[in-house]
């Protein structure tokens, strides 16, 4: 079994009914939505057409809706281009004028307000970088640093300033307000800096009653200050490394990652890596020897899952690269097991934790010492399998919840195979009900034994409590 997820953009490359059909087959355990693009027409289409084709295997997978945010961009320009001399003084307006190389107009409203002289201005990916020299009437006075061609559209980074544009824009509400009414399992937020971003994506989905799951995609420099507090609002997070890389120096980002993603897996938040993962696939059958060491190396890290962007959005060959993250995971997976004492579990006090993850901390434990092949969780919210998977265990580990959002939102943490099902409310026929579960899915046999962690008293919802040791196929009654 994989237990590291793949998540595969949907694009015009994959929105068909084959394409989107292959992705799932070769593996996709969750599909992300790029709101940026398409309209919500097209989205609508292609949403009911996952939703069909996702029934049809069987298995959970997790619809991500990802919000565009703030994102801000050089405005209309002259003849569609000009060319930036190193060396050269120009200003950046928000303006809304047609530019050219003594004056640039991007989509910030804040521009002059926010940005301060000395502070660095990365622009078309971080090609052309500029330093704000003061700040006047008409814009903000820049020196070019790096120099060439910049088009219409392209990118703007401040990655020293302190920005003050609302985290969820205007077409984000509209854009929320119709994924909440269509269903997806979970909403991506871009360019968080803050708790209070996440917060602020909370609080518009209460006005519509409907409270989703929240990825904080992590792709501004300012939330390198702000981790633990955002990893305590948000429900996961992505290591976007798209921005993230255009905001930091290049050099940090590998490390940068690696602290992401420590982080997460300490709060068992399920986290994602993103971002040119196999950009070699979007026009080839392969990817390069990097890009193969890349998508490993964020298996070793501690990744829950994998994302793929234009490689099956846009990409030449969508299939082949989710077919190939899958061989290449299954591979990193395998030589992980055989590495000495990989278990986290061993490498990390967590004395002083509450009940539930002394419980689930424990299942761990009695996995690895009777050499258990699955754990059950069963769950009301899902943060049980959340809590169990972050201990890392060799075992599956198999979530039945009645919660169907979140039973899904679960296809995107390492090791998880969710089961949306109603729950027998007598613990008797619960026990009876797993077992018939794990038997005709072919998941366990008669006489095997796994551990299964639930709370009692059933359907009271105070929480994991009690673990059970269980050989499937025997009865197992509570003493009055």
């Amino acid at each position: 079994m994989r237990k590291t997820k793949i998540v595969a953009t949907i694009g015009p490359a994959s929105d068909s009914e084959v394409i989107m059909g292959q992705i799932l087959r070769e593996g996709a355990d969750a599909l992300r939505f790029n709101f940026s693009h398409g309209t919500h027409q097209q989205h609508l289409i292609a949403y009911h057409r996952a939703r069909s084709l996702i029934a049809d295997t069987g298995k959970a997978v997790t619809l991500i809706q990802d919000l565009q945010g703030p994102k801000i961009r050089v405005g209309k320009l002259r003849d569609d281009m000009v060319t930036l001399e190193e060396g050269q003084e120009v200003t950046i307006t928000s303006r809304r004028i047609i530019g050219d190389e003594s004056r640039i107009p991007v989509s910030y409203e804040y521009l002059e307000r926010d940005v301060r002289p000395g502070e660095i201005i990365l622009m078309d990916d971080g090609r052309l970088r500029l330093e704000a020299t003061a700040v006047v009437e008409e814009g903000v006075k820049c020196h070019v640093v790096e120099g060439g061609p910049l088009s219409p559209h392209k990118g703007v980074n401040f990655p020293h300033s302190s920005l003050s544009s609302p985290s969820v824009t205007p077409k984000d509400r509209e854009d929320l307000r119709f994924g909440l009414q269509v269903g997806f399992d979970a909403v991506a937020l871009s360019f968080v800096s803050s708790r209070s971003d996440v917060a602020a994506l909370r609080a518009e989905m209460r006005k519509h009653g409907a409270i989703k799951p929240i990825i904080a995609k992590l792709e501004r420099a300012a939330c390198l200050d702000n981790l633990d507090e955002i990893m305590g609002e948000a429900d996961a997070v992505m290591v976007a490394r798209g921005d993230l890389g255009i905001e930091v120096d290049i050099k940090r980002l590998p490390v940068l990652q690696k602290i992401i993603i420590s982080k997460a897996n300490s709060h068992g938040l399920p986290v994602i890596t993103a971002t040119q993962m196999l950009e070699s696939m979007t026009k080839g059958m392969l990817p390069t020897r990097a890009e193969a060491a890349d998508v490993a190396n964020a298996v070793f890290d501690g990744a829950d899952a994998l994302m793929l962007s234009g490689e099956t959005s846009v990409g030449l060959f969508p299939t082949a690269a989710v077919r190939m993250m899958h061989e290449i995971v299954t591979e990193a997976e395998s030589f992980a097991a055989g590495v000495k004492d990989p278990d986290l579990w061993r490498r990390r006090d967590y004395q002083g934790r509450d009940i539930p993850n002394a419980i689930c901390h424990t299942a761990v434990v009695a996995a690895h010492d009777l050499k258990l092949e699955n754990i059950v969780v069963v769950t009301m919210t899902g943060q049980t399998a959340l809590d169990v998977s972050k201990f890392r265990p060799t075992s599956a580990i198999h979530a039945f919840s009645p919660d169907r959002t979140r039973s899904n939102f679960l296809a995107l943490s390492r090791a998880v195979i969710p089961h949306h099902c109603d729950l027998p409310g007598d613990f008797e026929e619960l026990m009876n009900f797993i077992d018939a579960q794990l038997i005709e899915k072919g998941i366990a046999q008669i006489d095997e034994v796994v551990a299964v962690s639930l709370g009692l008293p059933l359907q009271q919802h105070k929480g994991t409590n009690t673990l059970i040791i269980h050989r499937v196929g025997h009865k197992h009654r509570l003493k009055e």
